[in-house]
């Protein structure tokens, strides 16, 4: 399922419905920890939260390799994953880092066949600078691209089965008797079929 991220949702199919958002961006179990005792009512986010809750997949996003546009790959159309051996991958602490180291490790199962991961406490457009100032290189989302910095570049990740991808979810908390939160799901219901 390929399907429009969250900002293009929320300005599109929010805004008749008189809600009021209020955004976070934290570490996943920070959130996790929130919907648990009820300050936030829906949590719109990668993989899985490490909190027993209700949650259904929403869309999914390719993930993208960025790199100074001088580097010598960056003239393909594609990168494959063993292209990244012995190069320094930068990764953010914030999500989906989780998704991204499981797909190095899983993707490049021999160690000395990965990158070298150096990981920050920053988050993916920080290290679009990083990248900028050749640091190394970094795991992006499609929803990424849309911030450009000059020097980089935004190519296709691939492996033999085609393009990586990390799924979205939403997670709430059951009852869902709160009515804001029901008119929310109510919009996923309609803007995501698959919600169930």
């Amino acid at each position: 399922m390929n399907k429009v991220p969250t900002s293009n949702f929320l300005t599109r199919g929010c805004h008749h419905l008189e809600l009021r958002f209020e955004l976070f961006e934290r570490r996943r179990s920070r959130l996790s920890r929130k919907l648990q005792n009820g300050t936030l009512d829906v949590i719109i986010a990668p993989g899985r939260l490490p909190a027993e809750c209700k949650s259904t997949a929403l869309w999914s996003e390719r993930v993208l390799i960025a790199l100074p546009e001088d580097h010598p790959p960056a003239e393909r159309d594609i990168i494959h994953w063993t292209d990244l051996r012995s190069q320094t991958l930068l990764m953010s602490q914030y999500d989906p880092y989780w998704e991204f180291e499981d797909l190095v490790t899983s993707t490049l199962v021999l160690p000395h066949d990965r990158p070298d991961l150096e990981r920050h406490d920053v988050s993916r457009s920080i290290l679009k600078s990083l990248i900028s100032m050749k640091l190394g290189l970094g795991l992006m989302l499609e929803s990424d691209v849309g911030v450009r910095v000059p020097s980089i570049v935004f190519k296709e990740l691939r492996d033999g089965m085609g393009p990586a991808r990390v799924e979205f979810s939403a997670f709430w908390q059951e009852p869902a008797d709160n009515p804001t939160l029901i008119k929310f799901l109510h919009l996923l219901q309609e803007r995501y079929p698959a919600f169930s």
